[in-house]
């Protein structure tokens, strides 16, 4: 069973400078990340979450595949990610999977970092 929540704010359609302050904050303020360069210019945006660097951006998307971040309380940093207004997505139909997915659609998946550690 998939479950997909999209909330409808600011971040689902807007300019690209709202999506990269967007994307900022979700990184930053929201995963507890840090910016390691800033955005290039063709709209790319490189993050350090929880020791995995993450590029995000304009020419990235959605396309690329999932990024995998270690957190020590995925469903807590799922609650504080939609209750900040991003989308997050939740299947269970083989153990459970929570994912958040950034301003440009890059599937963030939060793993646990004991089952991370045991993969």
């Amino acid at each position: 069973m998939i479950a997909v929540a999209r909330r409808c704010s600011e971040h689902n359609e807007s300019s690209s400078t709202e999506q990269l302050e967007a994307a900022r904050r979700l990184y930053c303020d929201t995963l507890g990340g840090r910016p390691i360069a800033p955005a290039d210019a063709n709209g790319a945006l490189w993050f350090l979450v929880g020791g995995v660097v993450v590029e995000t951006g304009r020419k990235r998307g959605s396309h690329e595949g999932r990024v995998v971040l270690p957190m020590d309380d995925p469903e807590g940093v799922a609650a504080r990610c939609w209750n900040a207004g991003y989308t997050v997505v939740v299947d269970d139909g083989r153990g459970l999977s929570i994912a958040v997915i950034d301003p440009f659609g890059v599937r963030l998946e939060l793993m646990a970092e004991r089952v991370r550690q045991a993969m």
